[in-house]
This record gives C-alpha cells, structure tokens and sequence, in this order.
C-alpha cells in the first residue's frame, strides 16, 4: 500500500510540472535560477502573444495617422502619454491625449490642405521588457508622402522612435513616443 502511495505522489508532481512548465513559468523560474536570479527574470523575457500585441499597436499607429482616423490613433496611446519630437529649433512636447489630439488634428489637416497622402513605414523593431507590464522599444521610420497629381512619391522624412509600451486594461499602449528625426525638422511638403 505505501508503494502505491508513493507511486501516485511521484506520478502527480511530474504532472503537475509539466502543466506548469507548459505555462511557461517554471521556465522563467529555471532561467533566473540559471542566471543567479530569482523570480525577477520572468519579466525580462516578452511572451509571443505580448510582443504580437504590441506590434499590432505600431503598426496601427501607422494605419490610423495615415487614414486620418484621429479618435482611433489618439486611442492607442495612455491618458497621461507624451509624445516628443526631438527638432532643434524646439522640441514639440505633448503630455496628454488631449494635447495629441489638438496637435495631430492641425498636423492632418496640413496634409489635407496639400493634397497629401502619407505612409508612415515602421520597421526594424526592438522590444526589450523592462518591468512587468512595461517595455521599450525601438523602430525606424520612413514617411512617405504622395501628393495629388504626382506619379512619384516623396520621401518626407526618415527617422527613429524611442517608446515605451505599457500594459492596461484595454490592452497594450503607447506610454511614451519619441521621434528623433533624420534630417532634424518638421516635414513639410509643399507643391
């Protein structure tokens, strides 16, 4: 009989860790331990369905400034985000939803006004975790911009955002967005 008690306590611990290592948890837990840590680890390494997430917000970013859809690309960022554009001559600082609304409303109707169509192409992302619910991120940007009647894009500006993700109750957002431009000015395109 105590065998058979043996047995099934053996039989139920490997059971049970392998459903936790299937959570991945254990595996945080192994790693730091690997590393000299201790549970601390578990945040440093982005899950697929996290990074996926957070890809998806970039990349809406540049569907909903590029389809004028301001409530939705004001949607994707924090109540108390800031949004920086690092120019010389002076930076633009926004520290609210409201303040990003005001600016990228004036900045659409710019474009409107001159016929152009933007393209904002995000890529070559890094995503480092820094705490749990909180990342950074790094991605270069072209923006395009296609004037009306002309058959030739234009190359509007390159550059780099610096973010900082953070996870809410409606999913990941942009805590912080700041653009450092190439050529280090506002682009403007005038016919």
């Amino acid at each position: 009989m105590r065998k058979a008690q043996i047995m099934i306590a053996i039989t139920s611990a490997v059971l049970l860790a392998l459903a936790f290592f299937q959570t991945g948890v254990a595996e945080d837990a192994a790693t730091a331990a690997t590393r000299g840590g201790v549970m601390e680890a578990s945040y440093k390494r982005l899950s697929s369905q996290d990074r996926a997430e957070i890809l998806e917000l970039i990349y809406r970013y540049s569907h909903t400034i590029d389809g004028k859809d301001l409530e939705g690309f004001v949607s994707l960022f924090t109540e108390d985000c800031r949004w920086i554009a690092n120019l010389p001559e002076k930076p633009i600082v926004l520290e609210s939803r409201g303040q990003l609304r005001e600016y990228v409303a004036m900045r659409l109707q710019y474009f409107s006004d001159k016929g152009i169509q933007t393209r904002h192409l995000q890529m070559n992302i890094i995503l480092t975790p820094l705490s749990y619910g909180r990342v950074r991120g790094t991605t270069y940007l072209t923006l395009l911009g296609q004037v009306k009647e002309e058959s030739t894009p234009r190359l509007i500006s390159t550059g780099i955002y610096q973010d900082e993700f953070v996870r809410t109750e409606e999913g990941w957002r942009f805590a912080i967005r700041e653009a450092t431009l190439d050529q280090g000015k506002l682009p403007r395109v005038d016919k």
